[in-house]
């Protein structure tokens, strides 16, 4: 198995991705300190985009591996259900439906733990 199928893979992927445009998009200011100040460089974006992606990866652990997989390849990776049933030795109803519950059982986790919040 790849390590590029691996859904922490693609979080830390995701977490370098957001450090970089955050501090990209700090370089690009032009910030002019007065004679004798250091300018002052805001880290706060990056901690919290790194904080972020390591809460996310630790919701995804709670997953199945089965979950993870189906997850990976149907939403990340744009597989049809049919074709990522096919690579897992799966029934395409079977993926299906275990597709429908990983969904639902990850928005329970993501809610419980604040990182996701339903429209009223």
């Amino acid at each position: 198995m790849s390590a590029a199928l691996q859904l922490p893979g693609i979080w830390a992927a995701a977490a370098r991705m957001a450090v970089c445009h955050v501090v990209r998009s700090q370089e690009e200011e032009e910030i002019e300190p007065e004679v004798g100040e250091a300018p002052a460089v805001e880290k706060k974006p990056v901690v919290e985009a790194v904080n972020f992606v390591l809460d996310i990866e630790k919701c995804i652990s709670q997953l199945s591996w089965l979950d993870k997989h189906l997850l990976s390849r149907i939403v990340l990776q744009e597989y049809t259900v049919g074709e990522a049933a096919a690579m897992l030795g799966l029934n395409i109803n079977t993926a299906a439906t275990k597709l429908s519950l990983a969904v639902d059982k990850l928005t329970e986790i993501l809610l419980k733990a604040d990182l996701l919040v339903l429209p009223h």
